[in-house]
């Protein structure tokens, strides 16, 4: 699941579907997160080079982050973050047979 900022979903006026009753966010200790209610959920594209993916997405406050990518997705793809060049290789089998023939590199911008 990926989280995302409702600033950046109201700001770039991404269709929201409300949810019946509120939910929360968990740490990575299981303690819940009141103050991250998700009431909508949301669809996002994700783009890296020529591949292309909809995403299913939460809409919450996050403060500073505008997403937030969900372990599930980074763990399916097998994702390597590579700090000293800033970039980011998708190579994972699972990746490679479902959805693109080759590994994809992401150079990351940091702002």
């Amino acid at each position: 699941m990926v989280f995302l900022n409702q600033g950046l979903a109201r700001d770039h006026k991404i269709p929201l579907l409300e949810l019946h009753g509120q939910r929360y966010s968990e740490v990575i200790d299981g303690r819940i997160i009141e103050s991250l209610h998700i009431s909508h959920l949301a669809t996002v594209g994700m783009q890296m080079q020529n591949y292309k993916e909809q995403l299913p997405a939460s809409v919450t406050g996050l403060g500073y982050y505008p997403i937030i990518q969900g372990i599930t997705w980074l763990e399916l793809h097998d994702v390597a973050v590579r700090s000293a060049s800033n970039t980011v290789l998708v190579k994972s089998q699972y990746f490679m047979t479902y959805c693109h023939d080759l590994p994809v590199t992401v150079q990351v911008v940091m702002e």
